[in-house]
């Protein structure tokens, strides 16, 4: 056979081979059923371990956002419970521990820190990690062998994920979160099902981080013991855990606080010592020191306060005269921005309040502002206790309002002011007071309070008096609070403010938002939906120049009492009817503080109008 034939004849078979569509089925299965048998069971073990991982996931969330919503101190049988509540959600027959921490962020390490922690059934808290001298497990993440009753027993297993730090947002200051790290372990359906010990157990540490839904941070029943007076601690890196800290040394126990009268008159034996003013009235039943008028605009009625030695808290207390015809907010009668009365701590405000005559809805509410500065912490409440109260002055109604200053870890000396912002004679509107009383608790100061950093100070605001600060939204620092119903918007209520700042807001970390701002609000309102959310009740916040915004092209920036941020910088920034005013529709809000901020387009400021409106 030569050549040419074997050649043919091999492609010839080889053709033959190609074309060949017969086949053995049982050997094909041979092949083949080890590939399915494979795929089958790898969807079902991915599916589980999925799923494990998901529900996992949602009952922290569902756990985390159970704990937000607390307004009282939570407890440990409590935080006992939400383990109870994670295993009803995720169904898993293993054991289950979860640690909840309450954290804030450090600007000065940029990292967070432990407010409070506690572990459940035995978990170590964050706050005992700290003193634990152990590293991060390595390996694949598998579930070591247990030593006890539980693989938690193994303290490498009770440690957080090696990123935790990481995986924590960073907040605005004055917020907390709340960390919720749960700790599980997976088991593959090989092993419960087919007693088939092939792939190992997994440790599954789902997290979930929230914000309090109703107040700043959530108070625990152990937060002193886990986190006592000094700095706070920083959330342990894993694997770079600090050796055991020295016990530090016991302090002596502080005396008891004694109460101390600085201060207690009616003026009806006309002493008028440390006032800056000594004019007395007396009426029919009994004497007040004023009446002071719109003169007090700028030059304001003093008391040079005296605690007379080292003090824990400081209570002022006097009533107060709101005498003929304030006009509080009215569009035709008061001034553009309002007429009230500014209670000052050395020159500015820590509370800002307007009256009118015949008061009523929220002109005849209670008021509260809290404003922490270096002086010490003031918390203003007032409260009307009669309309008609003194026959004094022009023939108008006049108003009586009680007024508390309670003063946490307050400084010795201090001038308290008192400034109106009036546009009529002294004969048709003042103010004075009675009833005026100052006592102080003796004793050390207490646990720091927040005081705004005077290197970020930019001024006194024109209007208000309030000191503004540069940086980023910090609903800490004080700023003029106003009470307001919906029914009290029956028609739009204005006031001029001054919207501006210097800090570039986009870097703030406030999704959408952007322009100049300043770190100081322009208002606190606390606000109260009493229409039932009927239609055309909805709360719109809006600024107004005049002049579609041409003039004060300001932008408006508004926290809500959930925490959550809306940003407006024009209503209408194209087309022939362009509006550079700023205009946030809140719809039916809920009744709540919010915080507002009038920025500006660019870095500067200017004065508008604030406006209160429904739609």
């Amino acid at each position: 056979m030569t050549l040419c034939c074997v050649k043919k004849s091999v492609l010839a078979k080889l053709r033959f081979y190609r074309d060949d569509v017969r086949g053995s089925l049982s050997v094909e299965l041979v092949f083949v059923l080890p590939l399915l048998l494979w795929a089958y069971i790898a969807i079902v073990v991915f599916n589980d371990a999925y799923r494990a991982r998901m529900e996992g996931q949602a009952a922290a969330l569902n756990v985390a956002d159970m704990i937000s919503r607390n307004t009282d101190e939570v407890t440990v049988d409590y935080l006992e419970g939400m383990n109870d509540v994670f295993d009803f959600l995720t169904t898993r027959n293993r054991d289950t521990r979860l640690r909840i921490s309450s954290m804030m962020w450090d600007a000065d390490s940029d990292q967070p820190e432990v407010v409070w922690s506690y572990g459940t059934r035995g978990l170590p808290s964050l706050l005992d990690l700290a003193t634990a001298s152990v590293a991060a497990p390595e390996g694949d993440g598998s579930d070591p062998e247990p030593s006890g009753d539980s693989a938690f027993d193994l303290l490498e297993n009770q440690l957080s994920v090696a990123n935790l730090a990481d995986r924590i947002p960073p907040v605005l200051p004055g917020e907390a979160l709340i960390l919720v790290e749960t700790f599980s372990y997976w088991e593959s359906p090989l092993t419960s099902l087919m007693g088939l010990n092939i792939l190992n157990n997994q440790r599954l540490t789902p997290l979930a981080v929230t914000r309090p839904r109703f107040s700043p941070f959530i108070r625990f029943e152990l937060d002193n013991e886990i986190f006592p007076e000094g700095p706070p601690e920083i959330l342990p890196t894993v694997g770079e855990l600090d050796e055991p800290a020295e016990p530090e040394p016991e302090e002596e126990p502080e005396p008891e606080t004694t109460t101390v009268t600085i201060v207690n008159t009616d003026f009806n034996d006309a002493d008028t010592t440390g006032w800056s003013q000594d004019k007395v009235q007396n009426t029919q039943s009994s004497s007040f020191l004023g009446p002071f008028g719109q003169e007090t605009r700028q030059t304001p009625v003093t008391y040079q306060v005296n605690l007379g030695g080292p003090s824990t808290s400081a209570r002022i207390e006097f009533d107060l005269l709101i005498i003929d015809s304030w006009d509080g907010y009215d569009p035709t009668w008061a001034r553009p921005e309002g007429e009230f009365l500014m209670i000052q701590v050395n020159g500015t405000s820590i509370a800002l309040d307007a009256f009118q005559v015949y008061p009523s809805g929220a002109m005849a509410a209670d008021r509260r502002t809290v404003a922490s500065r270096a002086e010490g912490r003031f918390t203003t409440n007032m409260t009307l206790l009669d309309a008609n109260a003194v026959t004094f002055g022009g023939g108008w109604d006049n108003q009586l309002w009680r007024v508390v200053i309670d003063v946490e870890n307050p400084t010795q000396t201090f001038t308290l002011g008192f400034s109106a912002n009036l546009n009529e004679a002294i004969d048709n509107e003042s103010f004075g007071f009675t009833n005026f009383r100052i006592t102080a608790e003796r004793g050390n100061h207490g646990p720091a309070h927040f005081v705004p950093n005077v290197a970020s100070r930019l001024g006194e605001d024109p209007l208000t008096r309030f000191t503004s600060y540069s940086g980023c939204p910090d609903m800490r620092i004080p700023a003029a609070n106003m009470t307001l119903n919906n029914s009290d918007v029956w028609e739009p209520l204005r006031m001029q403010r001054r919207a501006g700042g210097t800090s570039w807001l986009g870097s703030c970390g406030i999704s959408g938002a952007s322009r100049y701002i300043q770190s100081s609000a322009s208002m606190v309102l606390n606000y109260t939906n009493d229409t039932n959310n009927l239609d055309g009740n909805r709360l719109r916040i809006r600024t107004e120049d005049g002049n579609r915004g041409r003039t004060c092209d300001a932008t408006l920036l508004i926290r809500d009492p959930f925490g959550q941020w809306s940003f407006n910088s024009e209503i209408r920034a194209t087309g022939t009817n362009t509006d550079y005013n700023a205009r946030i529709n809140l719809g039916h809000a809920e009744t709540g503080e919010y915080h507002i901020w009038m920025g500006h387009f660019s870095e500067a400021s200017c004065a508008t109008d604030l406006r209160f409106e429904r739609y």
